[in-house]
């Protein structure tokens, strides 16, 4: 009797005809939303890689063409300085939604004995032993459930970091839209005194300023 439970519980019992493996529909779930993760936290560093290199070369432009002008050219001035405040901002904002998180690489026996520490994410583990971290990942392999923890952990707090990225991206885009309607309505502003006059602003004649144009 004990061995005929012995056969029986050695056995693979298998799924019903049409029925679907949990297990599998989890793992599936959590490699579909890593990966989706993946790909925002890419494509929110190649944005801010394009704002960087935008106001880079708007930087070098006023710095290089309008302001050695400003002299003979004082309307110049207000707008000059409004789209450089602006960009800078811009870049700064870019840059630091680029910056990754620092932490402190180092997780206790005691948390992965608890089942709390999550061993997927480099951040975590980078300041270990080499033999503490194979003992740690035994630890992990041998329980389904910690296994499913630490990639709910990793989902979640790379979530967080992407809700960081994009809050700075979003605050860099709003900042260099503001920058550029405020350059032009300070440039229109300044220009507006001419405008009505018998005199027209004749672009060509201020000292190489129709060169800008």
């Amino acid at each position: 009797m004990s061995d005929k439970k012995s056969e029986d519980k050695g056995k693979t019992v298998p799924h019903k005809k049409g029925q679907k493996n949990p297990l599998k529909g989890v793992e599936t779930m959590f490699k579909i939303a890593l990966r989706n993760h993946v790909d925002l936290s890419a494509i929110a560093d190649k944005k801010a890689n394009t704002m960087i290199s935008v106001n880079a070369i708007i930087i070098s432009i006023v710095l290089s063409a309008l302001f050695p002008k400003l002299d003979s050219n004082p309307f110049l001035f207000a707008p000059s300085v409004t789209i450089l405040i602006g960009c800078f901002v811009t870049v700064i904002l870019s840059i630091l939604s680029t910056i990754p998180n620092v932490t402190r690489g180092l997780i206790d026996k005691e948390e992965v004995e608890e089942k709390k520490g999550n061993l997927l994410f480099f951040g975590n583990f980078h300041k270990m032993e080499l033999k503490d971290y194979e003992w740690s990942m035994h630890q992990l392999m041998e329980s389904k459930d910690y296994i499913y923890d630490s990639m709910t952990r990793d989902l979640y707090f790379l979530g967080r970091v992407l809700n960081k990225k994009y809050i700075l991206l979003r605050w860099a885009y709003y900042t260099f839209m503001l920058a550029l309607l405020a350059s032009i309505v300070v440039f229109v502003i300044n220009v507006s005194p001419y405008i009505g006059t018998t005199t027209d602003i004749d672009f060509e004649q201020m000292n190489g300023v129709g060169d800008l144009f």
